[in-house]
């Protein structure tokens, strides 16, 4: 079979076309942003406000527990005073408000030498 690049080309070029138009009237149905999405019978009620505070305390810790874990990758020695005071401010939060889910875990300070610790899955802060 030969090729014709003209009528081949403007063959496969409508064809495209169709096909784009086609499309294009299947997304000129759908509003963007879509409207929001109204309760269903069969979904559980809004949350209570206490659970929803709750939910955000979560999602706050979340996010400090994540700022202090990056922060320990600076070295003592670069920190300045101010920055060891966020440090710490950030543990003193998360020890207040942190759900805490404690594991004990055994970690290996040499070959020959390792220790028990107790910390949060959560947040991080160890247990004194």
């Amino acid at each position: 079979m030969n090729y014709n690049p003209n009528t081949d080309w403007n063959d496969e070029k409508l064809w495209w076309k169709e096909e784009c138009e086609q499309e294009n009237s299947l997304f000129d149905s759908f509003e963007y942003p879509p409207p929001p999405l109204s309760p269903s019978p069969l979904t559980s009620s809004p949350q209570p406000k206490e659970q929803q505070e709750e939910q955000e305390l979560e999602e706050d810790v979340q996010i400090i527990a994540s700022c202090r874990s990056i922060m320990t990758s600076v070295p003592l020695t670069q920190q300045k005073k101010e920055y060891q005071e966020l440090y710490q401010k950030m543990s003193e939060y998360l020890t207040k408000f942190c759900f805490h889910d404690f594991v004990e875990d055994y970690i290996d300070i040499t070959p020959d030498y390792g220790c028990n610790i107790t910390y949060c899955n959560k947040c991080g802060v160890e247990k004194k």
